[in-house]
């Protein structure tokens, strides 16, 4: 039984904006106030009381509600963020732990006093910077996006307080001292993996400040690859000279990932990031793509949320794709995320099982050709597989979508209707399943 997640011990995620921490990306965050950090100090991001309890979960079996994502994955065979994580804990976490017995006495035998729910190294850290952000993406919300609380306010669906609330940019002084203090005590001679996110960070002041303190860390730490993960779509000059002109300077010591945020193309893509100019979007794009060019250390990858309406336009992403990198003589790759609850692919029906199998046919040449194609290969292929299974409609969820897509196209002034036809047999389905 693959129970043991490595992702749970070393893989941080932080939010600064919101004074925040966790592990993994996909759990909730949990809150840090000023006496939780007087009470456990540094180890306030990572050894919180409750995320060792979450650890003790997993040692028991107990399918934690926080995980859900990768375990209905794994429950239909589709390959989840997880990967192969008992291994990998095994070979990362509990080799070095050196424990008397096997791994299942452990699981047996184990309570919460036990130091292997402690967390001792860091392989990735995620930072948040914020939620300000210019786009807002249909399976997005006010929690992640300035925009959308922008919107729910400008609707009376929030409260003044609560907008003021959500596009807050304070950082708390001593969370953020104590966070660089945990960097530098602990982080740092470990860590392989630092992204930064936001909102998105190009259009947020403090992450060139982060940026400013990344280029001070970056001769004296660990060897680790940084990562940034921006929609490109700001047309404020300044701020592109500024990110460009820090990833080059970066680049020298580190490597330098840029992913991008995207999975769609033309109107499509518009109307799935609301806010987005696509115009503006490949002007951006295609100077990331010469900067990549001239800077070895500069590589590029997209970050597709595979969803419901990006299915069908999902085989003309990837040959585009799969141009550029022609055009640039650049290795430019798909990472994956999956969105959920009525966004989620999964639940589509048979009949569009057709776009996933043309995707398939085209990665499986790149695949071939570049072993960074492999996952998202596995991942296209786990959702087609699911997606082939429903030979029904669950028109509860249908219901829902079609509920919320009318709402934002009032609220919006668009057609989901007129810019995703293709899907209109499906909008009209009868029969629930």
């Amino acid at each position: 039984m693959n129970r043991l997640c490595d992702k749970r011990w070393n893989y941080a995620n932080v939010n600064l904006m919101q004074s925040k921490s966790g592990t993994c990306c996909l759990p909730p965050t949990i809150d840090i106030n000023q006496d939780e950090i007087d009470n456990y100090g540094t180890d306030v991001f990572v050894n919180h009381p409750k995320l060792k309890n979450a650890r003790l979960e997993m040692f028991k079996g107990i399918e934690s509600s926080d995980c859900s994502t990768c375990w209905k994955l794994e429950k239909q065979n589709a390959p989840s963020m997880r990967g192969n994580s008992e291994k990998l804990y095994v070979n990362k976490i509990f080799s070095k732990s050196k424990q008397d017995g096997t791994l299942d006495t452990v699981c047996k035998n184990i309570d919460e006093t036990s130091n292997l729910l402690y967390s001792n190294e860091i392989e990735l850290l995620e930072i948040t910077i914020g939620n300000t952000c210019d786009l807002k993406c249909v399976y997005c919300n006010k929690f992640s996006s300035s925009q959308w609380a922008l919107e729910d306010y400008k609707n009376n669906e929030i409260t003044k307080e609560e907008f003021k609330f959500f596009t807050d940019k304070t950082i708390d002084p001593i969370f953020e001292d104590t966070f660089w203090k945990w960097y530098n005590t602990t982080v740092k001679q470990n860590v392989k993996h630092i992204n930064i996110k936001g909102g998105e960070p190009l259009v947020i002041p403090y992450f060139y400040t982060i940026m400013e303190k990344i280029l001070q860390y970056s001769e004296d730490s660990n060897n680790f690859d940084f990562t940034i993960i921006t929609n490109l779509n700001t047309s404020i000059e300044n701020r592109l000279d500024l990110f460009f002109e820090y990833i080059v300077k970066l680049q020298k010591h580190k490597r330098v990932n840029v992913y991008i945020s995207m999975e769609s193309m033309f109107n499509k893509a518009e109307y799935i990031r609301s806010g987005l100019n696509w115009n503006q979007f490949e002007k951006n794009l295609h100077r990331l793509l010469n900067c990549a060019k001239e800077n070895k250390n500069i590589h590029i990858s997209f970050m597709p949320t595979i969803n419901i309406l990006n299915i069908s336009s999902l085989p003309k992403f990837v040959t585009w794709v799969d141009k550029l990198q022609k055009d640039y003589n650049l290795l430019v790759t798909c990472k994956c995320n999956i969105a959920d609850y009525i966004f989620s692919p999964l639940y589509l029906p048979d009949t569009f099982s057709k776009y996933t199998d043309q995707t398939l046919k085209i990665l499986k040449n790149l695949k071939n050709t570049h072993y960074d194609w492999n996952k998202f290969y596995m991942h296209i292929e786990g959702i087609h597989n699911i997606i082939l299974k429903n030979k029904k409609v669950d028109l509860k969820k249908i219901q829902s979508l079609k509920h919320y897509l009318t709402n934002l196209d009032i609220k919006r002034n668009t057609d989901y209707k007129e810019i995703f036809n293709e899907y209109l047999e499906l909008f009209e389905v009868k029969h629930a399943s």
